[in-house]
């Protein structure tokens, strides 16, 4: 291990000038910001798959989107079961934003839009998600989800879009 020996009143920004420490700084932003980048990127190809999934209609597919150790995992294998069992439904992604990461997770907010194609009575509509997603292995999963926003829709109506 390397010291540095500092004379009587020397700070160590007498013996590294702020220029150093401005380009270790800079160094360390651009990493964390290109490994952000990257996580968005990850996040964006995850859900455009999970909502072609959902259009599947295979809920064993959309399943395999969400964490196997997520206090929801039961209840949502379970609800899934249901839906697609009684619907065809049609969704589409209106928009994704990237909110940041606090390890081990990852924040989306998603804009969805869901309409019956097949099933009993069903409310088209437009849902605003907080998507929050935890890696299993080298994958991001569904970890939990928040609905911050729900607005019903007519069938084909753009009235949901942004």
């Amino acid at each position: 291990m390397t010291t540095i020996g500092l004379q009587n009143e020397q700070t160590i920004y007498d013996t590294f000038p702020l220029p150093v420490f401005s380009r270790i700084q800079y160094l360390m932003a651009t990493e964390a910001a290109d490994r952000a980048t990257q996580i968005a990127d990850e996040m964006h190809t995850t859900v455009e798959a999970y909502v072609m999934a959902q259009n599947r209609g295979d809920p064993k597919a959309v399943l395999e989107f969400f964490h196997k150790s997520s206090p929801t995992y039961e209840s949502t294998r379970q609800m899934l079961h249901q839906v697609f069992l009684n619907y065809k439904l049609k969704n589409e992604l209106l928009g994704l934003s990237f909110v940041g990461t606090d390890d081990p997770y990852a924040y989306v907010r998603i804009r969805q839009r869901t309409e019956k194609v097949e099933g009993p009575d069903f409310m088209d509509n437009v849902t605003d998600l907080l998507v929050v997603l935890r890696q299993d292995e080298d994958a991001w999963k569904i970890w939990a989800q928040a609905l911050l926003g729900a607005e019903a829709v007519q069938p084909g109506n753009a009235a949901g879009e942004r």
